[in-house]
Formats: structure tokens, sequence, C-alpha cells
């Protein structure tokens, strides 16, 4: 799995953070230069062997051929080293352990930025393939340096460039290979292993291969610009073309930062949640007699699970669910995963509390992550359900159900009670929850499009005995809720009565769709719900719930969140599915 983030769905279909130094040791990358728009895009090089360069570029619309030049240094004469007719050209007979520089055009036209590359020595000569993020299906080879072996895993770094631009010694490089290594060594992998079972072990030797390498992702380098911190990638675990035949996760050295705690926190949490993937991955291909993948959201809310046994409570996931985005007012949450919103940082932080909750409420605490990804029948829902239902028995609901499940954890991060089922048991982390309702004028109307799984809340100013008639979807549930500040309910039989005389209880109007189908495929997986579209209460029961900073609750302008956001999951082939075209949800 890999991460980044701007993403989106199934069939039709990424993270965030900035920084500066670059920390890689990148055997090719770009050089920041101006370069006309006429100019193709994306231009890679990579070393395929000791005396040869790949290099592959975007296409340009109307180009019948295109001039590759190369250059010993970045400001030196560029000479023509050949033509192509196709985005891929390969530069042979160079010497070995030498830098060059490159730029392509279209014929006649303006010439690319440049980008370098170092072809391999024999000190730097262990190949693998890396995912080149942002091409679908794109691969490239890196050269590396085996910079250290563990008890439990061998590092492995891109060789550095011998140049002025940014980036780390080799010295350095060994340093933060070792604190990488002793990490996963001590902490990572037995606590990660403990929790969700054992990986296989492809290659035979008995470790997980870390490569440190720059990713190819498209960071450029600005503030707020997305990375991918880290990723695994299911194709190294099969004998298919551009498989390194390795049990091994990728670990971004640019713009994660290993010189702060801070920096090394992030890639450390993102190795572990990475690791539970290539465990997930191990337990369902090729073991036991399902070989299938576990749903997405189940797979992502495990490793949203390992990042918390690894370090402790998630505050960004935490952070950005509070900053209630458009998406989440509108009912977006985890369960599929790949939809129209084009806000994957919603889905990572809803599917965290959701698998921080059921922990919270389990009878083994996180063991209930081993059960969900030991199923021995089901990976979707089912698994998550019947987990539940065995671990949480004490709150008295029958959480086989799905249904009962998603309603009880909506109603849970709405309502906050200090105990019980509709809380988080008091946890210090999750008392401040901000669940956003809607406010008039948030929907067209009274009627919102809901996905599988999604679901909503809005105010009820009376008692409503039934739902008023409409075309509304059969998978689409309602319950009423009262929040209080002592005790909030949720009900779930008609009339929803509201005490209009008590101003120390807010009601709403819970609105889900139960649908268990976890992936988009046609317009009829959404469906129809009915939401009241009046005004919110003028009050609030709790301060932090009165402002949230979003347009949604007070009718101010929505101010995006700070650019905190990282993160390192995502399957590859996920992260190249097309966007989903959006939609007019109500």
């Amino acid at each position: 799995m890999l991460y980044t983030l701007r993403m989106t769905k199934s069939k039709y279909g990424f993270l965030s953070l900035a920084i500066l130094i670059v920390l890689a040791f990148s055997s090719c990358s770009m050089v920041i230069e101006n370069s006309s728009p006429s100019a193709p895009k994306e231009l890679i090089a990579y070393a395929e062997s000791q005396d040869s360069v790949r290099l592959t570029w975007g296409a340009v619309s109307g180009a019948a051929e295109y001039v590759l030049y190369r250059s010993g240094s970045l400001a030196g004469d560029y000479a023509e080293i050949g033509s192509a007719k196709t985005t891929s050209f390969l530069d042979r007979n160079l010497a070995g352990n030498k830098i060059y520089y490159y730029k392509v055009a279209v014929r006649d036209k303006t010439k690319s930025a440049a980008v370098r590359c170092r072809t391999p020595s024999p000190d730097y000569d262990v190949p693998f393939w890396a995912a080149d993020l942002r091409t679908e299906g794109g691969f490239y080879k890196t050269w590396t340096k085996r910079l250290k072996t563990g008890t439990h895993c061998i590092v492995y770094g891109e060789m550095p460039e011998y140049t002025d631009a940014p980036g780390i010694s080799e010295s350095d490089a060994t340093g933060i290979a070792e604190t990488m290594a002793k990490e996963f060594d001590d902490n990572i992998y037995t606590k990660i292993k403990d929790a969700f079972g054992d990986p296989t072990d492809v290659d035979g030797n008995g470790k997980v291969i870390l490569l440190l390498l720059d990713v190819q992702d498209g960071y450029d380098g600005s503030v707020g610009s997305s990375y991918v911190a880290g990723f695994f990638h299911s194709n190294d675990m099969l004998q298919t073309s551009y498989s390194n035949k390795a049990d091994m996760l990728y670990i971004d050295t640019w713009p994660a930062n290993f010189k702060t705690a801070e920096g090394r926190a992030q890639i450390y949490s993102t190795a572990a949640h990475e690791f539970q993937h290539l465990i997930n991955y191990s337990l369902h291909h090729g073991a036991g007699k399902l070989n299938r993948s576990m749903d997405v959201w189940v797979d992502e809310g495990l490793a949203s699970g390992a990042e918390f046994i690894y370090g402790g409570v998630q505050q960004d996931r935490i952070k950005y669910f509070n900053n209630n985005s458009q998406s989440i007012l509108k009912g977006n949450n985890f369960f599929v995963w790949y939809d129209d919103w084009n806000d994957p940082l919603a889905n990572y932080s809803t599917v965290y509390l959701f698998f921080q909750w059921l922990r919270i409420h389990s009878n083994n605490g996180t063991g209930i992550y081993k059960d969900i990804i030991s199923h021995p029948d089901y990976t979707d829902y089912r698994a998550v359900s019947e987990a539940a239902n065995k671990r949480m028995g004490s709150l008295g609901l029958d959480f086989s159900q799905w249904e009962v499940l998603l309603r009880t954890w909506l109603a849970a991060t709405f309502i906050v009670n200090p105990t019980g089922p509709y809380g988080y048991n008091n946890e210090d982390a999750y008392r401040n929850l901000k669940a956003p309702a809607l406010g008039a004028g948030a929907v067209k109307g009274n009627t919102l499009q809901l996905a599988p799984g999604e679901g909503v809340f809005s105010v009820l100013s009376k008692t409503l005995s039934s739902i008023p008639s409409g075309a509304y979807g059969g998978n689409i549930k309602y319950a009423g809720i009262k929040r209080s500040p002592s005790n909030g309910t949720v009900t779930t039989e008609m009339p929803f009565t509201v005490n209009t005389g008590n101003r120390n209880e807010e009601y709403y109007l819970l609105t889900f769709n139960s649908n268990t189908k976890s992936e988009l495929t046609d317009d009829a997986d959404f469906e129809a719900g009915y939401v009241t579209n009046i005004e919110l209460p003028s009050f609030s029961l709790k301060a932090e719930q009165k402002d949230s900073g979003a347009k949604l609750l007070g009718g101010e302008d929505y101010v995006p969140p700070e650019p905190y956001e990282w993160d390192g999951a995502r399957y590859f082939f996920d992260r190249n599915r097309p966007p989903v075209p959006s939609r007019d949800r109500g």
C-alpha cells in the first residue's frame, strides 16, 4: 500500500505536507528550472544498467517526434543524442559512476526542464524496481547501497548524488539507516506482528527490506504540496513484471525529515502503517482459504490501528475531523473509500475514529484487530461486525448487524457520551470530537444523496411523527438523536419526540445509508435520504462544539486546515485509479 493524497475511487476515482530539506539519496531527480508549457513534462531518468540510462516523459498533444539532449553539467551545453517517436528513450554506452543531465523537446520546440541521473558504480550495485507514482502503471529502476542489516530488516538507500543539489552525505545516510533499522527492530516489527500476524517471507531471508528513496510522487517542494511518505507494493510479493520478489516497504526521504523528532515520528508511523498492509496482504493472498484482499476500508482501518499500537493517539486524524470539512458535513466517511469527494483525509480521519471506537469498547482492546484480520470467512464488513458483536457484547446491542454497528458509531461520534456505546468512554483524546450537523441551506430542499455507509445529522425542532413522503432509498435508515450534557440517547422508533421546553437538550435526525456495498459501480449506489434543512440551534451544549471554524456550522467561509497532513498508506494500483466525476448530491 502506498501513501499519498489526492485520491478517488474504484471504477471512477491523495496527502499533504510541506517542508524543505532534501533528505534524498536519489539516483535521478528533477532540477527546478523554468520551461515552456509546450515542452514535455514529467521527464524522469533512471539507470537501467551501469552503462545505460532510460528516459521517459509525458506525451505532448500533436507531437510527431521528440529530441533528446545530454550534458555533463546542469548549466553546460546540451548536445542532441537522438530522437524518438514514443515517450521513451535508452541512452547507451555511457561511463559508469558518472552524472549526466538530460532534456527533451518536441522537434524545434522549447526544451524541458533538466533531470539528472548517475550511472551505477560497483559500490552501489543493488537494483530495485520502484513505482513512478506520477504515471499510471509506471516503474523505474533505482540503484542502491545496502546500508544496514538488522535483526528483522535490511535497509537499502538510493545512491547519493555527488552534486551541489540539496541532500545529505553518505555518512548521514548510514546513520539514518542505522536509526531506521533500530526502530524497526526494537519497536515496529514486534508490535505490529504481534497485533496482526506474521508476514510472508517472499525472498526467504527472514527480514523485511526497507528501501529509503525519494519517492517519485510529483512533490515540487512548495508549501502544502502533496507527497508520498511511504508505501507497500503488493507487486513485490508476486512473480510478475517489475516485482522485486521481496517483502519490502518503501520509505520516502524527501521531504520526509529524518533529522527532527517530529519527522522521524512521522516516518516510523508510516512504516508501522505500511507493515500492517504487508501483513494483511500476506494473510489474504495465498494463505488460508479466502485468497482475496480485505475491503480497502477494513485494511486501512487496521493500518490506522497499527499507527495507534506503535505511536499512540494520532492527533492529526482528530484535528482533521474536527475541522468539519465540507465532505464530512455531508456524510463522507471511510466505508466507500473511492468516492467522488476528493477528500481522502476524511477517509483516514473517520476510519481512525471508527477503529478507535472499536478498541475502546472491546473486551480485548486492540486484540479486536487480530479478530478482524484473521476472520476465517470474511474480508469485508462482516469480519468487523462479527468481531464487534463478539467483543462488545457488554454494550447490549446486536453488532452482528452492520446497520446497528454503523448507526451506533455515527451517534457516538456526534453525542460523545462519557460512558456507554454513544461515546469514547471519556478517553482524553476523544472528549472534544465535533461531528458536524447540517444547517439551513446546506442542501437543496430536503433531500441528500448518500453513498453506502454515509450518514448526516440535521436539526429536529419539533416532534417528527413520520418521514415525509418522497422518493427515498430503500437502504436509507433514520434515528432520533437527543444530545444532552449528561446522557445523549438514540432511538429508532417513530415518532422522534422533541422536548421543546428543555433548552439543555438538542434534538437531531440521523439519516444514513445502510447498504453494505463498499464500492461504487453505478448511480444506483447513491440513495436519497430525507434531511430537515432547518437552522442549527443558536446555543450549544459544549463550547467546543459551538464553533468548529467551518462554514458549515456558523455560516462563515470554510478555512482549510493548516498543512499538517501527511500519511503513508495506499495501494499503488488504487493510487492511479481515474478521478470520480463529481455529483450534485443535494
